[in-house]
């Protein structure tokens, strides 16, 4: 019983998750040479900073969020795509 309970929430959160709307990128007045200089910077910081987030699922983690540390404090916010 308790197992079928583990299999079927993991079922409905990868069922759930699949449902949820892409997630971009945006900043107001927004122009595409100024995404790709800051895409790129931060891009470049992240692999720059590699080292020091391990290897693995939580390496990539980290990765993801200083990556995205790095947008937020160019005054990036994720916006439904």
């Amino acid at each position: 019983m308790k197992q079928s309970l583990i299999i079927l929430t993991a079922a409905a959160s990868l069922t759930l998750s699949g449902c949820m709307a892409p997630m971009v990128w945006s900043k107001p007045g927004l122009t595409q040479e100024e995404w790709l200089a800051d895409s790129y910077a931060c891009e470049r910081d992240t692999r720059g900073a590699a080292q020091s987030f391990g290897g693995g699922i939580d390496g990539m983690l980290q990765a993801r969020e200083f990556l995205a540390r790095c947008l937020r404090s160019k005054g990036y916010a994720q916006m439904p795509h």
